[in-house]
């Protein structure tokens, strides 16, 4: 990860997520936060040799403000390398300015916390400008955290431990306002998160001490008198979200993260509750990755959080699933009214560990589940009783939600169940492109399948020939034809669309094959079982109207010869002699006595056993389908407890 700038220009460079100048080493009179970068050519040290001091050397500069500015410097007397902060060159001669810096340094300075950055050293300059020396640190800003892409950083940082960390957070801010000091400013830029599990609250510079500890309460707050929104934005930093300045007449903190007694302006309205409800505004921004308040604005900002924001629509913006007991503090903790907030951070604080312990509040997760029964039974009824997708749609995900907050549920089970075993009669949008495209993909394995089956017509062929041609041109068109189907099943088990071009060309083939096939023994004799194989075959793997036409199709093989015999058209098959005899005049070839028994033998044992072998394939295939929704609803009535299953439950018929 990216270090700090307090790490120093030698750190090597890191593109996971930009790094920000530490917030409480560079505040313009504590207030405004530093955007500067570290400069590696150390060009802008000061030129008077007298700021040099004999303990510190400087290394360059970290970060600027509009008081003061931060640098690299080398403690010599101990060998390591520290964040020096100095007033700025003129800012000395500024009413109060001297007294504000000091201010800043001994405010952070008396707050000994693991996640306050620590002050060494506090003097002055040759030169006569106050300084303080702290921690150097690394990391991210959680601002950073959260707005990152990168996958590692968010592999890194999950919810877990940003909650944990934000914990510690919480940790910090109690122990303050246990010192008397609130902080004023909490937003997840000026919350460090070190490389190495450290988190640090930053920019304690607008801070406010409460009591009458005047040793450290040297320069009172100037009046604000900042009237409605609109005024704020003309006065303060017209649509920026930055930290604020503590000027007369202007907002003190940030927008979107300030309660709205600091909208007000009067400091000593500005207590305890301002940081809880910052902690608020942080923790949802935490669990929903969005922003308390739509921040399209600077006015509309202000304007949320003096109304009050609607946590419930911002949290269905944000589409997550989030922990209603992290939602439930988030509602309390950012109330308008200071009074129904947490009274201090350790309050707001104890859920928080609860819920990162494994504790869950069961009264609220069960009284939110029968919420969402109710409301998964009323939509079921709907969906039940008027065939609405949509109301279907709503019952599933409110069962979804009733059971992930109370799986005891029987309600929400017994919803779910009677939905799941009770399809809908029309199919759902989408589900008929499913179908459509399961049917393809039967057509597409059917198609395999007559690649072996026009294949094995070839082995008619010798027989044919054996038997002794009359008519050797049809039996050329015949081989024609199978090596077409051949070729016309290979196109069709592989394309995207196969119902529209490949079947029924493979329909044509096959038909017009049987009617060449008809001129051996006639179009009443063999034709029909194998028109009706064809038939079965083809009808299997379709749906509506396409069956009627492959039907029609496949009697074709029958109907074209016989009506081309009763027309004259071609000679008749069959001679009908005196005394009731039917001959049959062979055009095809000759019908020698065992030549004629092993065709006639093999095509009918054919037309016997190929509509049976397609028949039971997709008898099996539905038994099997069958099975798997009786498995299905088996399982889904185990989801009721076995006292209150419904009787009325039972599989659809198939």
């Amino acid at each position: 990860m990216a270090k700090h700038p307090h790490d120093g220009p030698h750190d090597g460079p890191d593109d996971a997520v930009p790094t920000r100048v530490a917030a409480d080493s560079a505040r313009s009179g504590g207030a405004e936060t530093v955007s500067a970068k570290i400069r590696p050519d150390r060009t802008d040290a000061p030129g008077d040799s007298r700021w040099v001091l004999d303990r510190y050397h400087d290394e360059g500069v970290l970060g600027r403000g509009g008081m003061g500015e931060v640098r690299l410097c080398l403690d010599r007397g101990i060998g390591r390398r520290v964040a020096l902060k100095m007033l700025s060159p003129g800012e000395g001669s500024k009413s109060g300015a001297h007294p504000r810096f000091l201010r800043e340094a001994r405010v952070q300075g008396r707050l000994e916390h693991p996640a306050v950055v620590p002050v060494y050293d506090l003097g002055t300059s040759a030169d006569g400008r106050p300084y303080f020396t702290m921690k150097r640190i690394g990391g991210h800003t959680l601002e950073q955290v959260l707005a990152s892409t990168v996958a590692a950083t968010a592999e890194r940082w999950t919810q877990r431990r940003l909650l944990n960390a934000f914990a510690q957070v919480c940790q910090a801010i109690h122990y303050a306002h246990e010192q008397g000091v609130i902080h004023r400013d909490l937003k997840p830029s000026n919350i460090m998160l070190g490389d190495f599990g450290e988190v640090y609250v930053l920019d304690w510079g607008v801070a406010k001490l409460v009591g009458d500890d005047r040793d450290y309460d040297e320069v009172r707050e100037p009046a604000r008198t900042v009237a409605t929104p609109a005024e704020a934005m003309d006065q303060t930093l017209g649509g920026s979200e930055s930290g604020t300045r503590t000027g007369a007449g202007e907002l003190l903190g940030t927008p979107g993260y300030m309660a709205p007694e600091q909208i007000d302006g009067v400091s000593a309205a500005i207590g305890v509750g301002a940081d809880v409800y910052a902690l608020g505004a942080i923790l949802f921004e935490i669990i929903t990755g969005l922003s308390l308040h739509v921040r399209d604005n600077f006015a509309q900002v202000l304007a949320s959080t003096i109304a009050g924001p609607d946590l419930d629509e911002r949290l269905a913006d944000s589409g997550r699933e989030v922990s209603p007991e992290l939602v439930a503090i988030c509602h309390r903790a950012v109330a308008i009214e200071p009074a129904e907030r947490y009274a201090n951070v350790r309050a707001m604080l104890d859920p928080i560990e609860r819920y990162l312990e494994g504790d869950r509040d069961l009264a609220l997760r069960r009284q939110l589940a029968l919420g969402a029964a109710q409301q998964a039974d009323d939509a079921a009824q709907r969906a039940l009783d008027h065939g609405d997708s949509a109301a279907r749609s709503e019952a599933l995900a409110a069962c979804s939600r009733a059971l992930a907050l109370d799986p005891e549920n029987a309600h929400a089970r017994e919803t779910l169940v009677r939905l799941l075993v009770t399809p809908p009669d029309q199919a759902p949008e989408g589900v008929q492109d499913e179908l459509l495209e399961s049917e393809r993909d039967t057509v597409r394995s059917s198609a395999k399948g007559s690649i072996s089956a026009f294949a094995s017509f070839l082995a008619f062929v010798p027989v044919v020939a054996w038997m002794g041609m009359r008519e050797p041109l049809s039996l050329a068109v015949l081989v024609v034809l199978i090596i077409t189907g051949i070729v016309v099943s290979v196109f069709g088990s592989k394309a995207k669309r196969p119902e529209m071009l490949a079947a029924p060309l493979a329909l044509v083939v096959s038909t017009a094959s049987l009617i060449v096939m008809s001129r051996v023994f006639g179009p009443f004799v063999l034709i029909p079982g194998l028109a009706m194989a064809n038939a079965i075959g083809f009808s299997l793997e379709s749906r509506g109207g396409r069956r009627i036409v492959y039907v029609i199709g496949s009697s074709m093989a029958m109907v074209i010869p016989a009506a081309l015999e009763l027309t004259g058209a071609i000679p008749p098959s069959y001679v009908f002699e005196s005394g009731g005899m039917m001959s049959i005049m062979p055009r095809f070839t000759e019908l020698p006595r065992m030549q004629s028994l092993v065709l006639l033998s093999t095509a009918s044992l054919a037309a016997i056993i190929l509509p049976a072998v397609l028949v039971s394939r997709t008898r099996d295939a539905l038994r099997g389908a069958e099975q798997r929704l009786a498995v299905m609803a088996w399982q889904l009535r185990q989801l009721v407890p076995s006292n209150t299953r419904s009787t009325g439950l039972r599989l659809p018929t198939v």
